[in-house]
């Protein structure tokens, strides 16, 4: 219904006279990503949907060929939101990196079916670890070989030749 204001319809089997034109503007997906219980902001949120299907209103996609996608970012409560998607089939993917490090999220991927009706993920996108690279150096600039790596008081590797 145009304007803020809203009206429940009931839809049944046969044509129904509206009293004004009203646009029906989809479902909205949700959920969260977080990190041994802890809310993670920050965290972008691939949806990807086949290029056969209707795009969401409000999501500029952006890919070719088979898929097409669209991002969000996890709020400072590490949730997210797609909204205004037509029924249909998507794939939703989190991924939190940064210049040195890359976040480990499980799961990679899901795969989502929307069906009249919103969707919150049950099971939130937990990061599960990180890689970090990086260099140690001498003041002088060059690499500095066989340093230890420590994280967390357990040493994890040694450098290479190149530091």
């Amino acid at each position: 219904v145009a304007g803020d204001s809203r009206k429940d319809i009931t839809l049944g089997m046969g044509n129904a006279v509206m009293e004004s034109p009203f646009t029906i503007s989809g479902y909205s997906l949700s959920g969260s990503v977080a990190s041994s219980g802890d809310k993670v902001p920050n965290v972008k949120v691939q949806l990807s949907v086949a290029s056969s299907s209707s795009p969401p209103l409000g999501c500029a996609l952006s890919g070719s060929g088979e898929s097409n996608s669209c991002s969000t970012t996890s709020d400072a409560n590490g949730r997210f939101s797609f909204d205004g998607l037509p029924c249909g089939s998507y794939r939703v993917s989190a991924a939190f990196d940064s210049d040195q490090a890359t976040f480990h999220i499980q799961p990679e991927a899901l795969r989502v079916s929307i069906e009249h009706s919103d969707k919150l993920l049950e099971a939130a996108f937990e990061v599960m670890g990180f890689s970090v690279t990086g260099k140690v150096v001498a003041p002088s600039g060059k690499g500095v070989e066989g340093a230890k790596i420590i994280v967390n008081g357990l040493e994890k590797t040694t450098t290479d030749a190149d530091g």
